[in-house]
């Protein structure tokens, strides 16, 4: 496999992923293995299409990669998930892992300064750019339940967290869910 993935820095502040040596090194692994692009595969016996962020997998694969234990991966990769870090479909022979936030971190500069260009300059709520698709009562709902002025990469991960958890998310169309994920790391909602 070739290329790259970026890692942020901020990383090192995420007490999950930074919890041992073992979990960033399965981390890493998921990274590196996620695809970057649409690619077919097969699973559970039929084609699918890979989307970006996805990868097939075992845990045995991962274990046999660093000598981990497969129990620890398998702790390992149920912890991710539980922390909504991951989404994890299993099979009889290998899982089909999709890393939540893949798009918000892996997205060339270019999407990031569209996102950044799309937020409203002269207020502190984001635009809304195709009012057809969106709802706008759920959507301001969102930013005025969760906004904050937080740094801190931990606390920031547990507002989302939050979000993520609220009754109204799944409400919520994927471009909102991104749009107020990417608000509330990026401190652009006050």
């Amino acid at each position: 496999m070739e290329g790259w993935v970026k890692t942020y820095r901020k990383i090192l502040d995420n007490p999950i992923i930074c919890k041992d040596a073992e979990t960033y090194a399965i981390w890493s692994y998921l990274l590196l293995n996620a695809t970057h692009k649409e690619m077919p595969a097969m699973f559970k016996g039929k084609k699918i299409i890979l989307q970006p962020g996805q990868l097939i997998t075992g845990v045995k694969t991962i274990g046999d990669k660093f000598k981990i234990n497969k129990d620890k991966v398998q702790r390992t990769l149920k912890c991710f998930e539980t922390d909504k870090q991951i989404n994890q479909e299993t099979s009889s022979r290998n899982r089909l892992i999709s890393i939540v936030n893949w798009g918000l971190y892996q997205s060339s500069d270019k999407q990031i300064d569209k996102q950044m260009i799309n937020k409203c300059e002269t207020s502190d709520k984001p635009v809304i750019t195709n009012k057809n698709e969106r709802n706008k009562e759920i959507y301001y709902y969102f930013i005025n339940k969760y906004k904050s002025n937080e740094k801190d990469f931990f606390k920031q991960n547990k507002i989302i967290s939050q979000m993520r958890n609220d009754e109204k998310w799944d409400e919520l169309t994927w471009e909102q869910q991104l749009d107020l994920q990417t608000a509330i790391f990026f401190n652009e909602v006050i």
